[in-house]
């Protein structure tokens, strides 16, 4: 897990230090930067027209290889709210955040969320995962981004309290949705047969939808994409995909698809389309917001988990 953050550069806002409170920026919009796009999606929709929203790793882009820029730093040095995930997701950040001298508001969205613990080697539950790690994935769950949102609200308030009733109106609006995309899930995968609930993934970030959704998740890798797998490991996710049946298989956009194409070649599964995990797609694609990509993502898992007729 990222160590903890030096007391001194950042803030968490489970506890607002009180000086935050009562300031207010009336006149401007909110410079916000968010470490990546969908955190900063979720910031856009809370904030709606007083926010800028920057995020540091943009849409299509892998977080896990990320390298901060000179610029991110001078960006961020101005910023009012920094918006991230933590949970080690982004190991980069307090690197960034002393480079830049930040001193604002920093908002880790996964606080409050109940986390599920990593497992090390074990492909039929966790994947391949560090044990001193939770799984930082947390908004693969739509109650878990329910948690992120409020988090977001509850920062932007603490800055500028002058539009508290505006931020909390666009939470409410926003959390509406996200209870009908959360019932619309748990709807579709209600018509999935049990023994066909069972697919293959690029890295293990989607355990927050599985729990969520009682469908069983695979992965070639564990919570880190870039992690090297060894002929050990594969050789023996090879035997469970064999095991246990698994046909559909699942590349991420942002990942090295030829780790899953050389296990393709080597069992039953079928490469049965793609999923977004930590990025969203461009403007125009399909997946450009978070409510879009969890959508994308159902509609594909479903499309190829529904017996053929």
């Amino acid at each position: 897990m990222l160590a903890l953050f030096r007391p001194l550069l950042i803030v968490v806002l489970i506890f607002i230090n009180t000086a935050y409170a009562d300031t207010t920026v009336s006149d401007n919009k909110l410079s916000v930067v968010a470490t990546f796009s969908i955190l900063a999606d979720m910031a856009q929709v809370i904030g709606g027209d007083y926010v800028e929203v920057y995020s540091l790793v943009g849409p299509e882009e892998d977080v896990h290889v990320y390298q901060p820029r000179p610029s991110d730093a001078q960006r961020l040095a101005k910023a009012d709210v920094l918006i991230l995930n933590g949970l080690g997701f982004e190991g980069w950040i307090e690197r960034l955040v002393a480079a830049s001298g930040y001193q604002g508001v920093i908002v880790r969205v996964s606080n409050n969320i109940p986390l599920l613990l990593s497992a090390d080697s074990d492909y039929g539950l966790h994947g391949h995962e560090n044990t001193s790690q939770s799984d930082p994935h947390a908004w693969q769950s739509i109650n878990n981004a329910r948690v992120y949102s409020d988090n977001i609200t509850q920062a932007f308030i603490a800055v500028d309290g002058a539009r508290k009733n505006y931020y909390l109106s666009q939470r409410d609006d926003y959390d509406l949705r996200l209870i009908e995309l959360d019932e619309e899930i748990r709807n579709s995968f209600a018509t999935i047969p049990h023994d066909r609930r069972k697919l293959l993934t690029s890295h293990r970030a989607y355990r927050y939808f599985e729990a969520a959704s009682n469908i069983e998740f695979f992965a070639a890798q564990g919570i880190n994409a870039s992690a090297d797998v060894s002929a050990r490991e594969l050789a023996k996710l090879i035997r469970l995909i064999k095991s246990e049946n698994i046909k559909a298989a699942f590349f991420e956009r942002s990942s090295n698809q030829r780790l899953l194409q050389q296990i393709v070649r080597d069992t039953q599964c079928y490469i049965a389309g793609s999923l977004y995990a930590d990025s969203l797609s461009k403007q125009g694609g399909p997946a450009s917001t978070y409510l879009e990509m969890m959508r994308y993502n159902l509609n594909t898992i479903i499309g190829a988990l529904l017996p053929r007729l």
